[in-house]
């Protein structure tokens, strides 16, 4: 199963009980923030692992209705968009029973640190020109392509290609 770790701040939004624990897999688990751009709700998705990530742009509420299916079809679009998908891979993700869990916090701090390095990144985007635009292309082109400490300086989408290519 997969498992979706959230901030508080998106918690209170999703209206996770606190009490729930989800058990925790380094392998699958993801964690999750809301932030604002332009008065916009965003979402970012940070792959625990390998720290891959993907934005979900102006959420509304009633996204927020079905985020397990919204976070499949981004997460299977941001993969075909960087070329790493596999037809394994996808079909291991529509599969029912891997429908994401969210869950709050896990109070992990690396991906956290992590996330909030992919926000400031993308809020500084959004500043140079405050072009909404310009920052979607960031997001959809860069984030994934910057190397990482945590990673010993590679870069999250080769990673995740090779969690994709031995996954099956």
């Amino acid at each position: 199963m997969i498992n979706v770790f959230c901030s508080l701040k998106l918690s209170k939004l999703l209206s996770i009980d606190k009490k729930v624990k989800c058990e925790v897999n380094v392998i699958t688990d993801w964690s999750a923030h809301q932030f604002s751009i332009a008065g916009r709700k965003w979402v970012i998705f940070v792959h625990k692992q390998t720290l891959f990530s993907f934005v979900a742009v102006d959420v509304l509420k009633k996204d927020l209705n079905n985020i397990s299916l919204l976070f499949t079809d981004l997460l299977i679009k941001q993969l075909a968009k960087e070329n790493i998908l596999t037809s394994n891979y996808e079909n291991y993700l529509r599969e029912f029973d891997q429908i994401a869990n969210f869950c709050s916090t896990d109070n992990d701090r690396k991906t956290m640190g992590s996330v909030n390095d992919l926000i400031y990144h993308i809020k500084a985007s959004y500043d140079d020109d405050k072009s909404v635009e310009k920052a979607k292309n960031y997001v959809s082109r860069y984030l994934n392509d910057m190397p990482s400490k945590v990673l010993k300086f590679n870069k999250p989408r080769e990673i995740m290609r090779e969690y994709i290519k031995n996954y099956g």
